[in-house]
């Protein structure tokens, strides 16, 4: 009867010990990162009663055995995969999968599926009970150093370091139905007050090269073929002419580094072609730009012809102060036009619309497709081509803050997968980035699906802090 009670009692101690574990389980179902438990019994050990025997008619006799009641064999924990919910809260955190956190309170090390972490006064991340999160540091390069586990902590006095534009990218499309709008004609005047009025119709050849004739009033053409070259100034450095009638002289200025002056005569100048009036010489003076009145100012004008684009962007120097740019493309060739390919001048201007250098900085070559295939500089050199990498850039030095220093970044107009075209239809071209950035504070933070503490600051700059996901896997 005693070993009747005994194996009834130890029946009732587990199955309460089971009901503690079930209890525990639903008081906790709100506990952070709790797992359940499940309690599991073992059969305590029987007494035989009566061994395996035979009868008289040689059956077999099973034995008797009675057992002794049950005991908790053990309570195992749950490690399944919980339900991961969103709280709004960035510092709380739930880990998918296997693995623990890492904490830390004083000298000891202690592991923890929970992540309802929270901020402290000094920055770091920390559990509801005060320990403190553990994670890896990243190095200046942006790689995880898996070294010694430190505090994740967030400066908050933090600042992201200025960085200067190294790279601009220029992308979109250049109308290929832009004009050079040339040939031209200009309003010239003679050195005989009697023929004061004349026209210059000119056509270009390359940026600086144009080719004109000069035309009088009745529409006569009087002199042909003139040759003329213009430098970074638009002033004339060289004039000259086929024209067997015309006769051309260089002034020189009387300081050698000065532009000349170039006088153009037609030697035998009929007014009205009918030769009622004796030929005589008439003359036009070009003077250099920089003169008080220049006469027949000619460069100003043609500067400015061809179709513009211009985009704007925003540039850094190494100190992150900011200067605006802007980028004036000019149609100077076109296929359609009877030229030998199409072209277009590229220069950079202030924020004023002022250059920032004399001259144009380098041509882009279109193919018949409307790929840029070619930079090349003014006087025809190559600077880049398609035979390489499939980019297309032009190396840039100027001083666009005003620093009286040259700043150098790279203008990035064709890559592998897009470049800068010129097909018929809208012109897009943009900037589409800049990897200059100005300095930045500190105006949050955030954790990724990583566990990576990410410091985000005012200039657009993300940084990698410190890793804080799982250790222990």
């Amino acid at each position: 009867m005693i070993r009747s009670l005994r194996t009834g009692v130890s029946g009732l101690k587990s199955h309460q010990v089971r009901m503690d574990v079930i209890s525990n389980n639903i008081a906790n179902v709100n506990t952070t990162a709790f797992k359940r438990g499940r309690a599991a019994f073992n059969e305590l050990l029987g007494q035989t009663l009566l061994g395996v025997g035979r009868t008289a008619g040689g059956r077999g006799i099973n034995p008797a055995y009675v057992g002794l009641g049950v005991s908790v064999g053990s309570i195992d924990v749950n490690f399944a995969q919980g339900a991961l919910e969103n709280t709004g809260v960035a510092t709380d955190l739930g880990i998918n999968g296997d693995g623990f956190f890492v904490v830390r309170g004083g000298d000891r090390i202690y592991l923890t599926r929970a992540g309802n972490f929270t901020i402290n006064r000094f920055g770091e991340l920390v559990t509801n009970s005060g320990l403190q999160v553990q994670g890896w540091a990243f190095d200046e390069n942006g790689e995880l150093q898996s070294a010694a586990l430190e505090d994740v902590r967030v400066p908050f006095s933090a600042t992201a370091p200025p960085k200067q534009t190294e790279n601009i990218y220029v992308r979109g499309n250049l109308n290929a139905e832009a004009s050079t709008q040339d040939p031209v004609s200009l309003t010239i005047s003679s050195d005989d007050p009697f023929y004061p009025t004349f026209t210059f119709q000119v056509e270009r050849n390359d940026i600086y090269e144009w080719t004109g004739s000069i035309i009088d009033e009745n529409g006569q053409v009087i002199a042909t073929d003139i040759q003329i070259t213009f430098d970074e100034d638009w002033n004339i450095s060289s004039m000259s002419s086929s024209d067997s009638g015309v006769t051309i002289t260089e002034i020189p200025a009387s300081d050698p580094d000065d532009p000349s002056t170039f006088q153009l005569t037609v030697n035998n100048y009929d007014p009205d072609g009918s030769g009622s009036i004796a030929p005589f010489p008439i003359s036009f003076t070009f003077e250099p730009l920089s003169s008080s009145s220049p006469a027949n100012p000619i460069g100003l004008e043609l500067q400015e012809i061809g179709e513009k684009v211009t985009i704007s962007t925003v540039v850094y120097d190494a100190q992150g102060k900011d200067s605006s740019v802007i980028l004036e493309f000019t149609r100077i060739n076109s296929l359609e036009n009877g030229d030998p390919q199409d072209e277009w001048a590229l220069r950079i201007l202030d924020r004023g619309g002022q250059p920032l250098h004399t001259g144009y900085l380098a041509k882009l070559i279109y193919d018949t497709q409307g790929t840029l295939t070619e930079i090349r500089a003014v006087d025809g050199s190559l600077i880049d081509d398609l035979s390489g990498d499939g980019e297309l850039t032009l190396p840039v030095s100027l001083d666009f803050n005003g620093d009286g220093l040259d700043e150098t970044f790279t203008l990035n107009l064709a890559g592998a997968d897009d470049a800068l075209t010129q097909y018929a239809g809208s012109t897009t071209a943009t900037v589409r980035d800049q990897d200059g950035r100005p300095p930045g504070s500190l105006i949050g933070f955030s954790i990724n699906q990583e566990g990576i503490v990410e410091l985000n600051f005012s200039n657009g700059y993300q940084q990698k802090n410190l890793s804080a996901g799982p250790r222990v896997r």
